[in-house]
C-alpha cells in the first residue's frame, strides 16, 4: 500500500512485503526531560517530559522514572499517542515521582508499549536526567522541661531537628489528652532557635483546662520550604490541678495599674498616699475556689481598712478582692506591714508611705503688702511664699531664695517656716545700686518635710517709673502756710514724692533775675513737725530756704529737684513774692520803781534786713491813757541784723493830775526802708511812794537824805553854819522861780511840756528831774528842815 503522504507521482522504496503492516506501527521518541520542582526523598515532586509518535500508528503504553542505581520505580503515567498525521502526536508529558534516595541521582524515563501496541524502533524510547534529590528535615526529639506542670503555669518545651542543608523553622503544638478518646485543641506556636537545631517555645495551660497529658506535635521547615513528617510525642508532662496561688496584696499607688492579678509582687514596695483612700487588691489562682469560705483577710499596722469586696475577672479560675484602706496626713513615712491572710498562709509586704512634694507659690508684694504683678524695685518689695504640703500640712520647712535683680549679683536670703504655719513673708534684698528694666528672677531651693527637697523659679517684669509729686508746700517757722518771703526770714519749704526707689540727689533753689541761690536740706529733726503734707509720700523733701539781703522785693522762683537712683527725677517750681523784713522789737523794763526814782527802759531791735539806719520812738502813757512821755532814738547796732537802743524816764516823787501811775510803754521802730514795726511792753510799771515820817520827824533827816549823805547828826550841826550860806543863794533861785511858774500857771506835767519837741537832749531831761523835784513850794521848807 502506498504512503498516503506521498503525491500520487511518488514511490515507495523499501521492502514491498512490508508495506501491508506500516499503518499498524507507532514510533515513540522521548526529546527532551526536565524537572518541575526541586525533587525530594519521599514529597512528590514532577518531571516534565516531551514525546512524539513518528509512526502511523496510535501509540499506547506507559512512562516509566526509575532510579538508575536501583532501579526502583519512582513515578509513571499512561499516555495515549496519536498517530504521527495527527493532531497530538507531540505532547508534554509531566511524571510525578517520589524520589527514594537523596542526592545526585540518576532518573531513566522510559517508554514501555502497552498490550497491543506496536513499535519497530526502540532505541528512542529512553531518556535519563542527573538531578540532586532534596532530603527534607527531619525531627528526632521533643519534650517539655517538667514532668508535672500545674494549670495556669507556664513552661518551655523544645524539639531536635536536622536537614541536609539547614531548617529554616519549627512549628510546635500541644493538646491535653483527656482520655484515649478525647483531646482539646492543638495550640501552635512558633518556635525559636539559637543553632537552627534545638527549637524551642513556651507554653501556658489555661487555669480551666483539663487534667490529662501533654501531647506535642512538631514539623520543621528547610530552605526549600518542605516540612517534614508531623512528630508526635505523646505523654510528655502531666498535667495535673493547680494549686492555690495567691497573689498580692496589690497597693494603688505603689504596684502597677495593669497588674492581672497571676503574678507574684515584690515584697517591698513605697508610694501609698497618706490623706487619701487607696485600693488593695489580692488575687488567687484556683479552678476550684470557694469565695465564701476561702475569701482572704486583710491586715494593716496603720490606717483603717474597709469591708471586703470581690471583683469579678475574665480570667478562669482566677479570684480577686478588693478593699480600700485610708491614712491620715503626718503619719510617719515607715515602713509599714501590710498583709493578707488565707488558708494557705499569709502574704505580707512591707511598704513605705509616699510623701508628696510640697508645692511652694511665690506671691511678689509691696511695702504694703499687697500683692503685685511687677516689680518697680521700690523699698520693702518683698515675696510672700505660700506652702502647699497636701500630706504633712503642720510640717516645717526652710530654705534660701536667690534673688536676680537685673544688672546686680545674686544675693540669697535664708527663710524658715515654723510646723503649723502655712507661709512667710521675705524681705527681698534691696537693689542699691541703679536698676536696669528686665526680669526680676527669683530661685527658690525648700526642704521640707521627710527630706521633701524642691526647686522652682519665678520672673517678673521690673518696671521703673519716674517720681512724681503733688507740688511744693511753704511754711513759716510758726508752721503756717505762706506763699511768700520775707527777707532774712527763713521759711520752709516742703515737697512730697511719690517715688519707688531711693533718692539719689535733691535741691532747692531760690531765683530772681538771673540770681540764684541755694537752700540747705533740713534733716528731720529741724522743724519738726512743721510744713508736714497731710497725704502720705515715700520721701519728703524739706528745705530751709532763706532770701537774703541780695533780694529785691518781687517776684522770685522757688524750684526743688529730685532724683532717684536710677536717675529718674522730678522737678517742681513755686512762683512767690519776696516782702521786705519788718523790724521786730523786745521790750523790758522795771514792774515797779521807787517814785522819783527813773524809769530804765530797753529794746531789743531785730530787723533781718538789717538794723542800720533804724530809729525807735518810745511812748509812755499814764493811767489814764494820757501821754506823758515821748522820745526817738537811733539803734544802735550789735550786728547786722540786731540792735538795742536804752531809755531813762524819770518819775515824779508825787502824783499830779495828769501823770497818775501805773505807765504803759509802746514803741515804734522804723527801718531804712521805711518798714516799720512796733511792740508794747507786756506789763506795766507802777509806782511806790514814799512812807510819810511817824515819829521823831522833827529831829530826823529824811530817809533819802540819809542815805545819800551818810553823815551823823553831830557833823550836820557843826556843818550847818557853813551850809547856810549855799542853801540860802539856793532858796532864793528857787523862790524866783517858783514864781516864774505860778505865774505862768502850769503843772510841772502840763500839756505844754508835753508838746514839746519828741528830741530831748540829756540836759533837758535832767532839767525836767529837777522841776518835778521842785515842783511843790513847801519841798524847799522841807530841804531847810533836814539840812538844819
Amino acid at each position: 500500500m502506498a504512503n498516503p503522504l506521498m503525491s500520487w507521482m511518488g514511490v515507495a522504496v523499501g521492502d514491498p512485503k512490508m508495506a501491508a503492516f506500516a499503518d499498524i506501527l507507532h514510533d515513540a521518541n522521548l526529546t527532551d526531560i526536565r524537572e518541575n520542582g526541586t525533587p525530594t526523598q519521599g514529597r512528590t515532586t514532577g518531571l516534565e517530559v516531551i514525546i512524539e509518535n513518528l509512526g502511523l500508528a496510535m501509540g499506547n503504553g506507559t512512562l516509566e522514572v526509575r532510579e538508575r542505581q536501583g532501579n526502583a520505580l519512582v513515578g509513571s503515567i499512561n499516555l495515549s499517542l496519536a498517530a504521527g498525521d495527527q493532531s497530538g502526536s507531540r505532547i508534554k508529558a509531566e511524571v510525578p515521582i517520589t524520589p527514594k534516595r537523596s542526592g545526585y541521582t540518576e532518573f531513566v524515563v522510559r517508554w514501555v508499549n502497552a498490550t497491543g501496541s506496536y513499535e519497530r524502533l526502540k532505541d528512542n524510547n529512553v531518556i535519563i536526567i542527573n538531578l540532586l534529590v532534596n532530603e527534607p528535615p527531619g525531627v528526632s526529639q521533643a519534650s517539655c522541661q517538667s514532668n508535672i506542670v500545674y494549670r495556669g503555669s507556664s513552661f518551655t518545651c523544645s524539639a531536635i531537628v536536622g536537614d541536609d542543608v539547614g531548617v529554616i523553622s519549627t512549628d510546635i503544638g500541644w493538646r491535653i489528652r483527656i482520655d484515649d478518646e478525647n483531646y482539646t485543641n492543638i495550640s501552635w506556636a512558633t518556635a525559636g532557635t539559637s543553632d537552627n537545631t534545638t527549637w524551642w517555645t513556651g507554653i501556658s495551660i489555661p487555669a480551666d483546662s483539663p487534667l490529662g497529658w501533654i501531647e506535642l506535635h512538631v514539623i520543621s521547615y528547610d530552605n526549600l520550604g518542605f516540612a517534614s513528617a508531623t512528630f508526635v510525642a505523646e505523654n510528655i508532662s502531666e498535667v495535673v490541678d493547680a494549686l492555690a496561688t495567691w497573689n498580692g496584696p496589690h497597693i494603688e499607688g505603689v504596684d502597677s495599674t495593669d497588674w492581672a492579678g497571676v503574678t507574684t509582687l515584690s515584697a517591698f514596695g513605697n508610694g501609698l498616699a497618706r490623706g487619701q483612700v487607696s485600693r488593695m487588691k489580692a488575687c488567687v489562682l484556683d479552678a476550684d475556689h470557694d469565695s465564701t469560705l476561702q475569701a482572704p483577710i486583710f491586715n494593716s499596722s496603720i490606717g483603717i481598712i474597709s469591708n471586703l469586696t470581690l471583683v469579678n475577672t475574665s480570667t478562669p479560675s482566677l479570684t480577686c478582692y478588693q478593699a480600700n484602706i485610708s491614712i491620715e496626713n503626718g503619719v510617719a513615712l515607715g515602713p509599714h506591714q501590710i498583709s493578707i491572710t488565707t488558708e494557705e498562709g499569709s502574704n505580707a509586704r512591707s511598704i513605705t508611705l509616699a510623701n508628696l512634694d510640697p508645692e511652694p507659690i511665690m506671691d511678689l508684694r509691696n511695702a504694703d503688702n499687697q500683692s503685685i504683678e511687677f516689680s518697680s524695685g521700690g523699698i520693702g518689695e518683698s515675696i510672700w511664699l505660700t506652702i502647699n504640703d497636701a500630706d504633712d500640712p503642720d510640717g516645717s520647712a526652710y530654705g534660701d531664695l536667690l534673688v536676680k535683680w537685673p544688672g546686680h549679683v545674686d544675693k540669697a536670703v535664708a527663710f524658715e517656716i515654723e510646723s503649723g504655719e502655712h507661709g512667710v513673708l521675705i524681705a527681698m534684698p534691696y537693689p542699691n545700686e541703679a536698676l536696669e528694666q528686665n526680669q526680676l528672677t527669683v530661685e527658690l531651693t525648700l526642704r521640707a518635710a521627710h527630706s521633701s527637697y524642691v526647686e522652682t523659679s519665678h520672673s517678673w517684669s521690673v518696671l521703673l517709673s519716674s517720681p512724681t509729686s503733688s507740688g511744693i508746700i511753704l511754711c513759716d517757722v510758726e508752721g503756717n502756710q505762706v506763699d511768700w518771703l520775707i527777707r532774712g526770714h527763713p521759711v520752709i519749704a516742703s515737697m512730697p514724692i511719690f517715688s519707688q526707689r531711693p533718692i539719689a540727689s535733691a535741691s532747692a533753689s531760690l531765683a530772681q533775675t538771673g540770681w540764684t541761690v541755694s537752700a540747705s536740706q533740713l534733716d528731720e529733726s529741724d522743724f519738726s513737725g512743721l510744713c508736714f503734707p497731710s497725704q502720705s509720700s515715700s520721701h519728703l523733701l524739706r528745705f530751709r530756704v532763706v532770701a537774703d539781703s541780695s533780694f529785691m522785693k518781687g517776684e522770685a522762683t522757688l524750684t526743688m529737684t529730685f532724683r532717684d537712683l536710677d536717675g529718674l527725677m522730678v522737678q517742681e517750681s513755686l512762683h512767690l513774692s519776696i516782702k521786705h523784713a519788718i523790724p521786730s522789737i523786745e521790750l523790758t523794763s522795771e514792774d515797779e520803781v521807787d517814785a522819783g526814782q527813773n524809769i530804765n527802759i530797753q529794746a531789743f531791735v531785730t530787723d533781718l534786713d538789717s538794723v542800720e539806719g533804724t530809729s525807735c520812738t518810745i511812748s509812755i502813757t499814764d493811767s489814764l491813757n494820757q501821754s506823758v512821755f515821748t522820745h526817738s532814738k537811733q539803734v544802735t547796732a550789735i550786728n547786722d541784723n540786731e540792735g538795742i537802743v536804752e531809755y531813762t524816764y524819770p518819775t515824779p516823787k508825787k502824783n499830779s493830775s495828769q501823770n497818775i501811775p501805773p505807765w504803759q510803754v509802746s514803741i515804734q521802730c522804723t527801718d531804712s526802708q521805711g518798714d516799720t514795726g512796733q511792740a508794747e511792753l507786756n506789763h506795766s510799771i507802777t509806782a511806790i511812794p514814799i512812807p510819810p515820817c511817824t515819829e521823831n520827824c522833827e529831829n530826823e533827816a529824811p530817809v533819802e537824805q540819809k542815805a545819800a549823805s551818810g553823815f551823823s547828826t553831830q557833823k550836820t550841826i557843826i556843818a550847818a553854819g557853813g551850809g547856810i550860806a549855799i542853801l540860802s543863794g539856793i532858796a532864793l533861785a528857787f523862790i524866783a522861780g517858783k514864781k516864774k511858774e505860778q505865774e505862768l500857771e502850769e503843772d510841772p506835767w502840763s500839756e505844754k511840756l508835753l508838746q514839746r519837741p519828741t528830741e530831748m537832749s540829756e540836759e533837758e531831761l535832767e532839767n525836767h528831774h529837777q522841776v518835778l523835784e521842785e515842783h511843790e513850794e513847801s519841798e524847799f521848807s522841807d530841804i531847810i528842815e533836814d539840812i538844819i
